[in-house]
């Protein structure tokens, strides 16, 4: 009888361990979706900036200076100047047929 209890015990205990491990993964798992989702909601890719002169742009949010990755072309242009929250410049003048791509941190 004792040995019978126990072994009950035993698998129940092990029954509420796993089912404990599967809660958690759940849980990490529901964390990391919410944490992705809220980090997608501030991130831009792809954002065609609005051309405000030849060399001078506007994004559509306000963007953290530091993320502000400008292509050119296909091709990443370095020589950023950031005049406020939402525009920035290059010394190169756009002609049509030029493409402008814009990922950023929305701030």
């Amino acid at each position: 009888m004792i040995a019978e209890y126990n072994q009950e015990l035993k698998v129940e205990l092990v029954e509420k361990e796993i089912l404990a491990v599967e809660l958690k993964t759940i849980d990490i798992i529901d964390n990391t979706r919410q944490f992705t989702e809220s980090l997608e909601a501030h991130i831009v890719t792809n954002e065609t900036p609005t051309k405000l002169t030849s060399k001078i742009f506007q994004t559509a949010n306000d963007y953290i200076a530091e993320s502000l990755q400008v292509t050119f072309n296909g091709l990443v242009e370095s020589h950023i100047t950031k005049l406020s929250d939402n525009t920035f410049s290059f010394g190169i003048d756009i002609i049509i047929g030029d493409e402008i791509l814009v990922n950023y941190f929305k701030d």
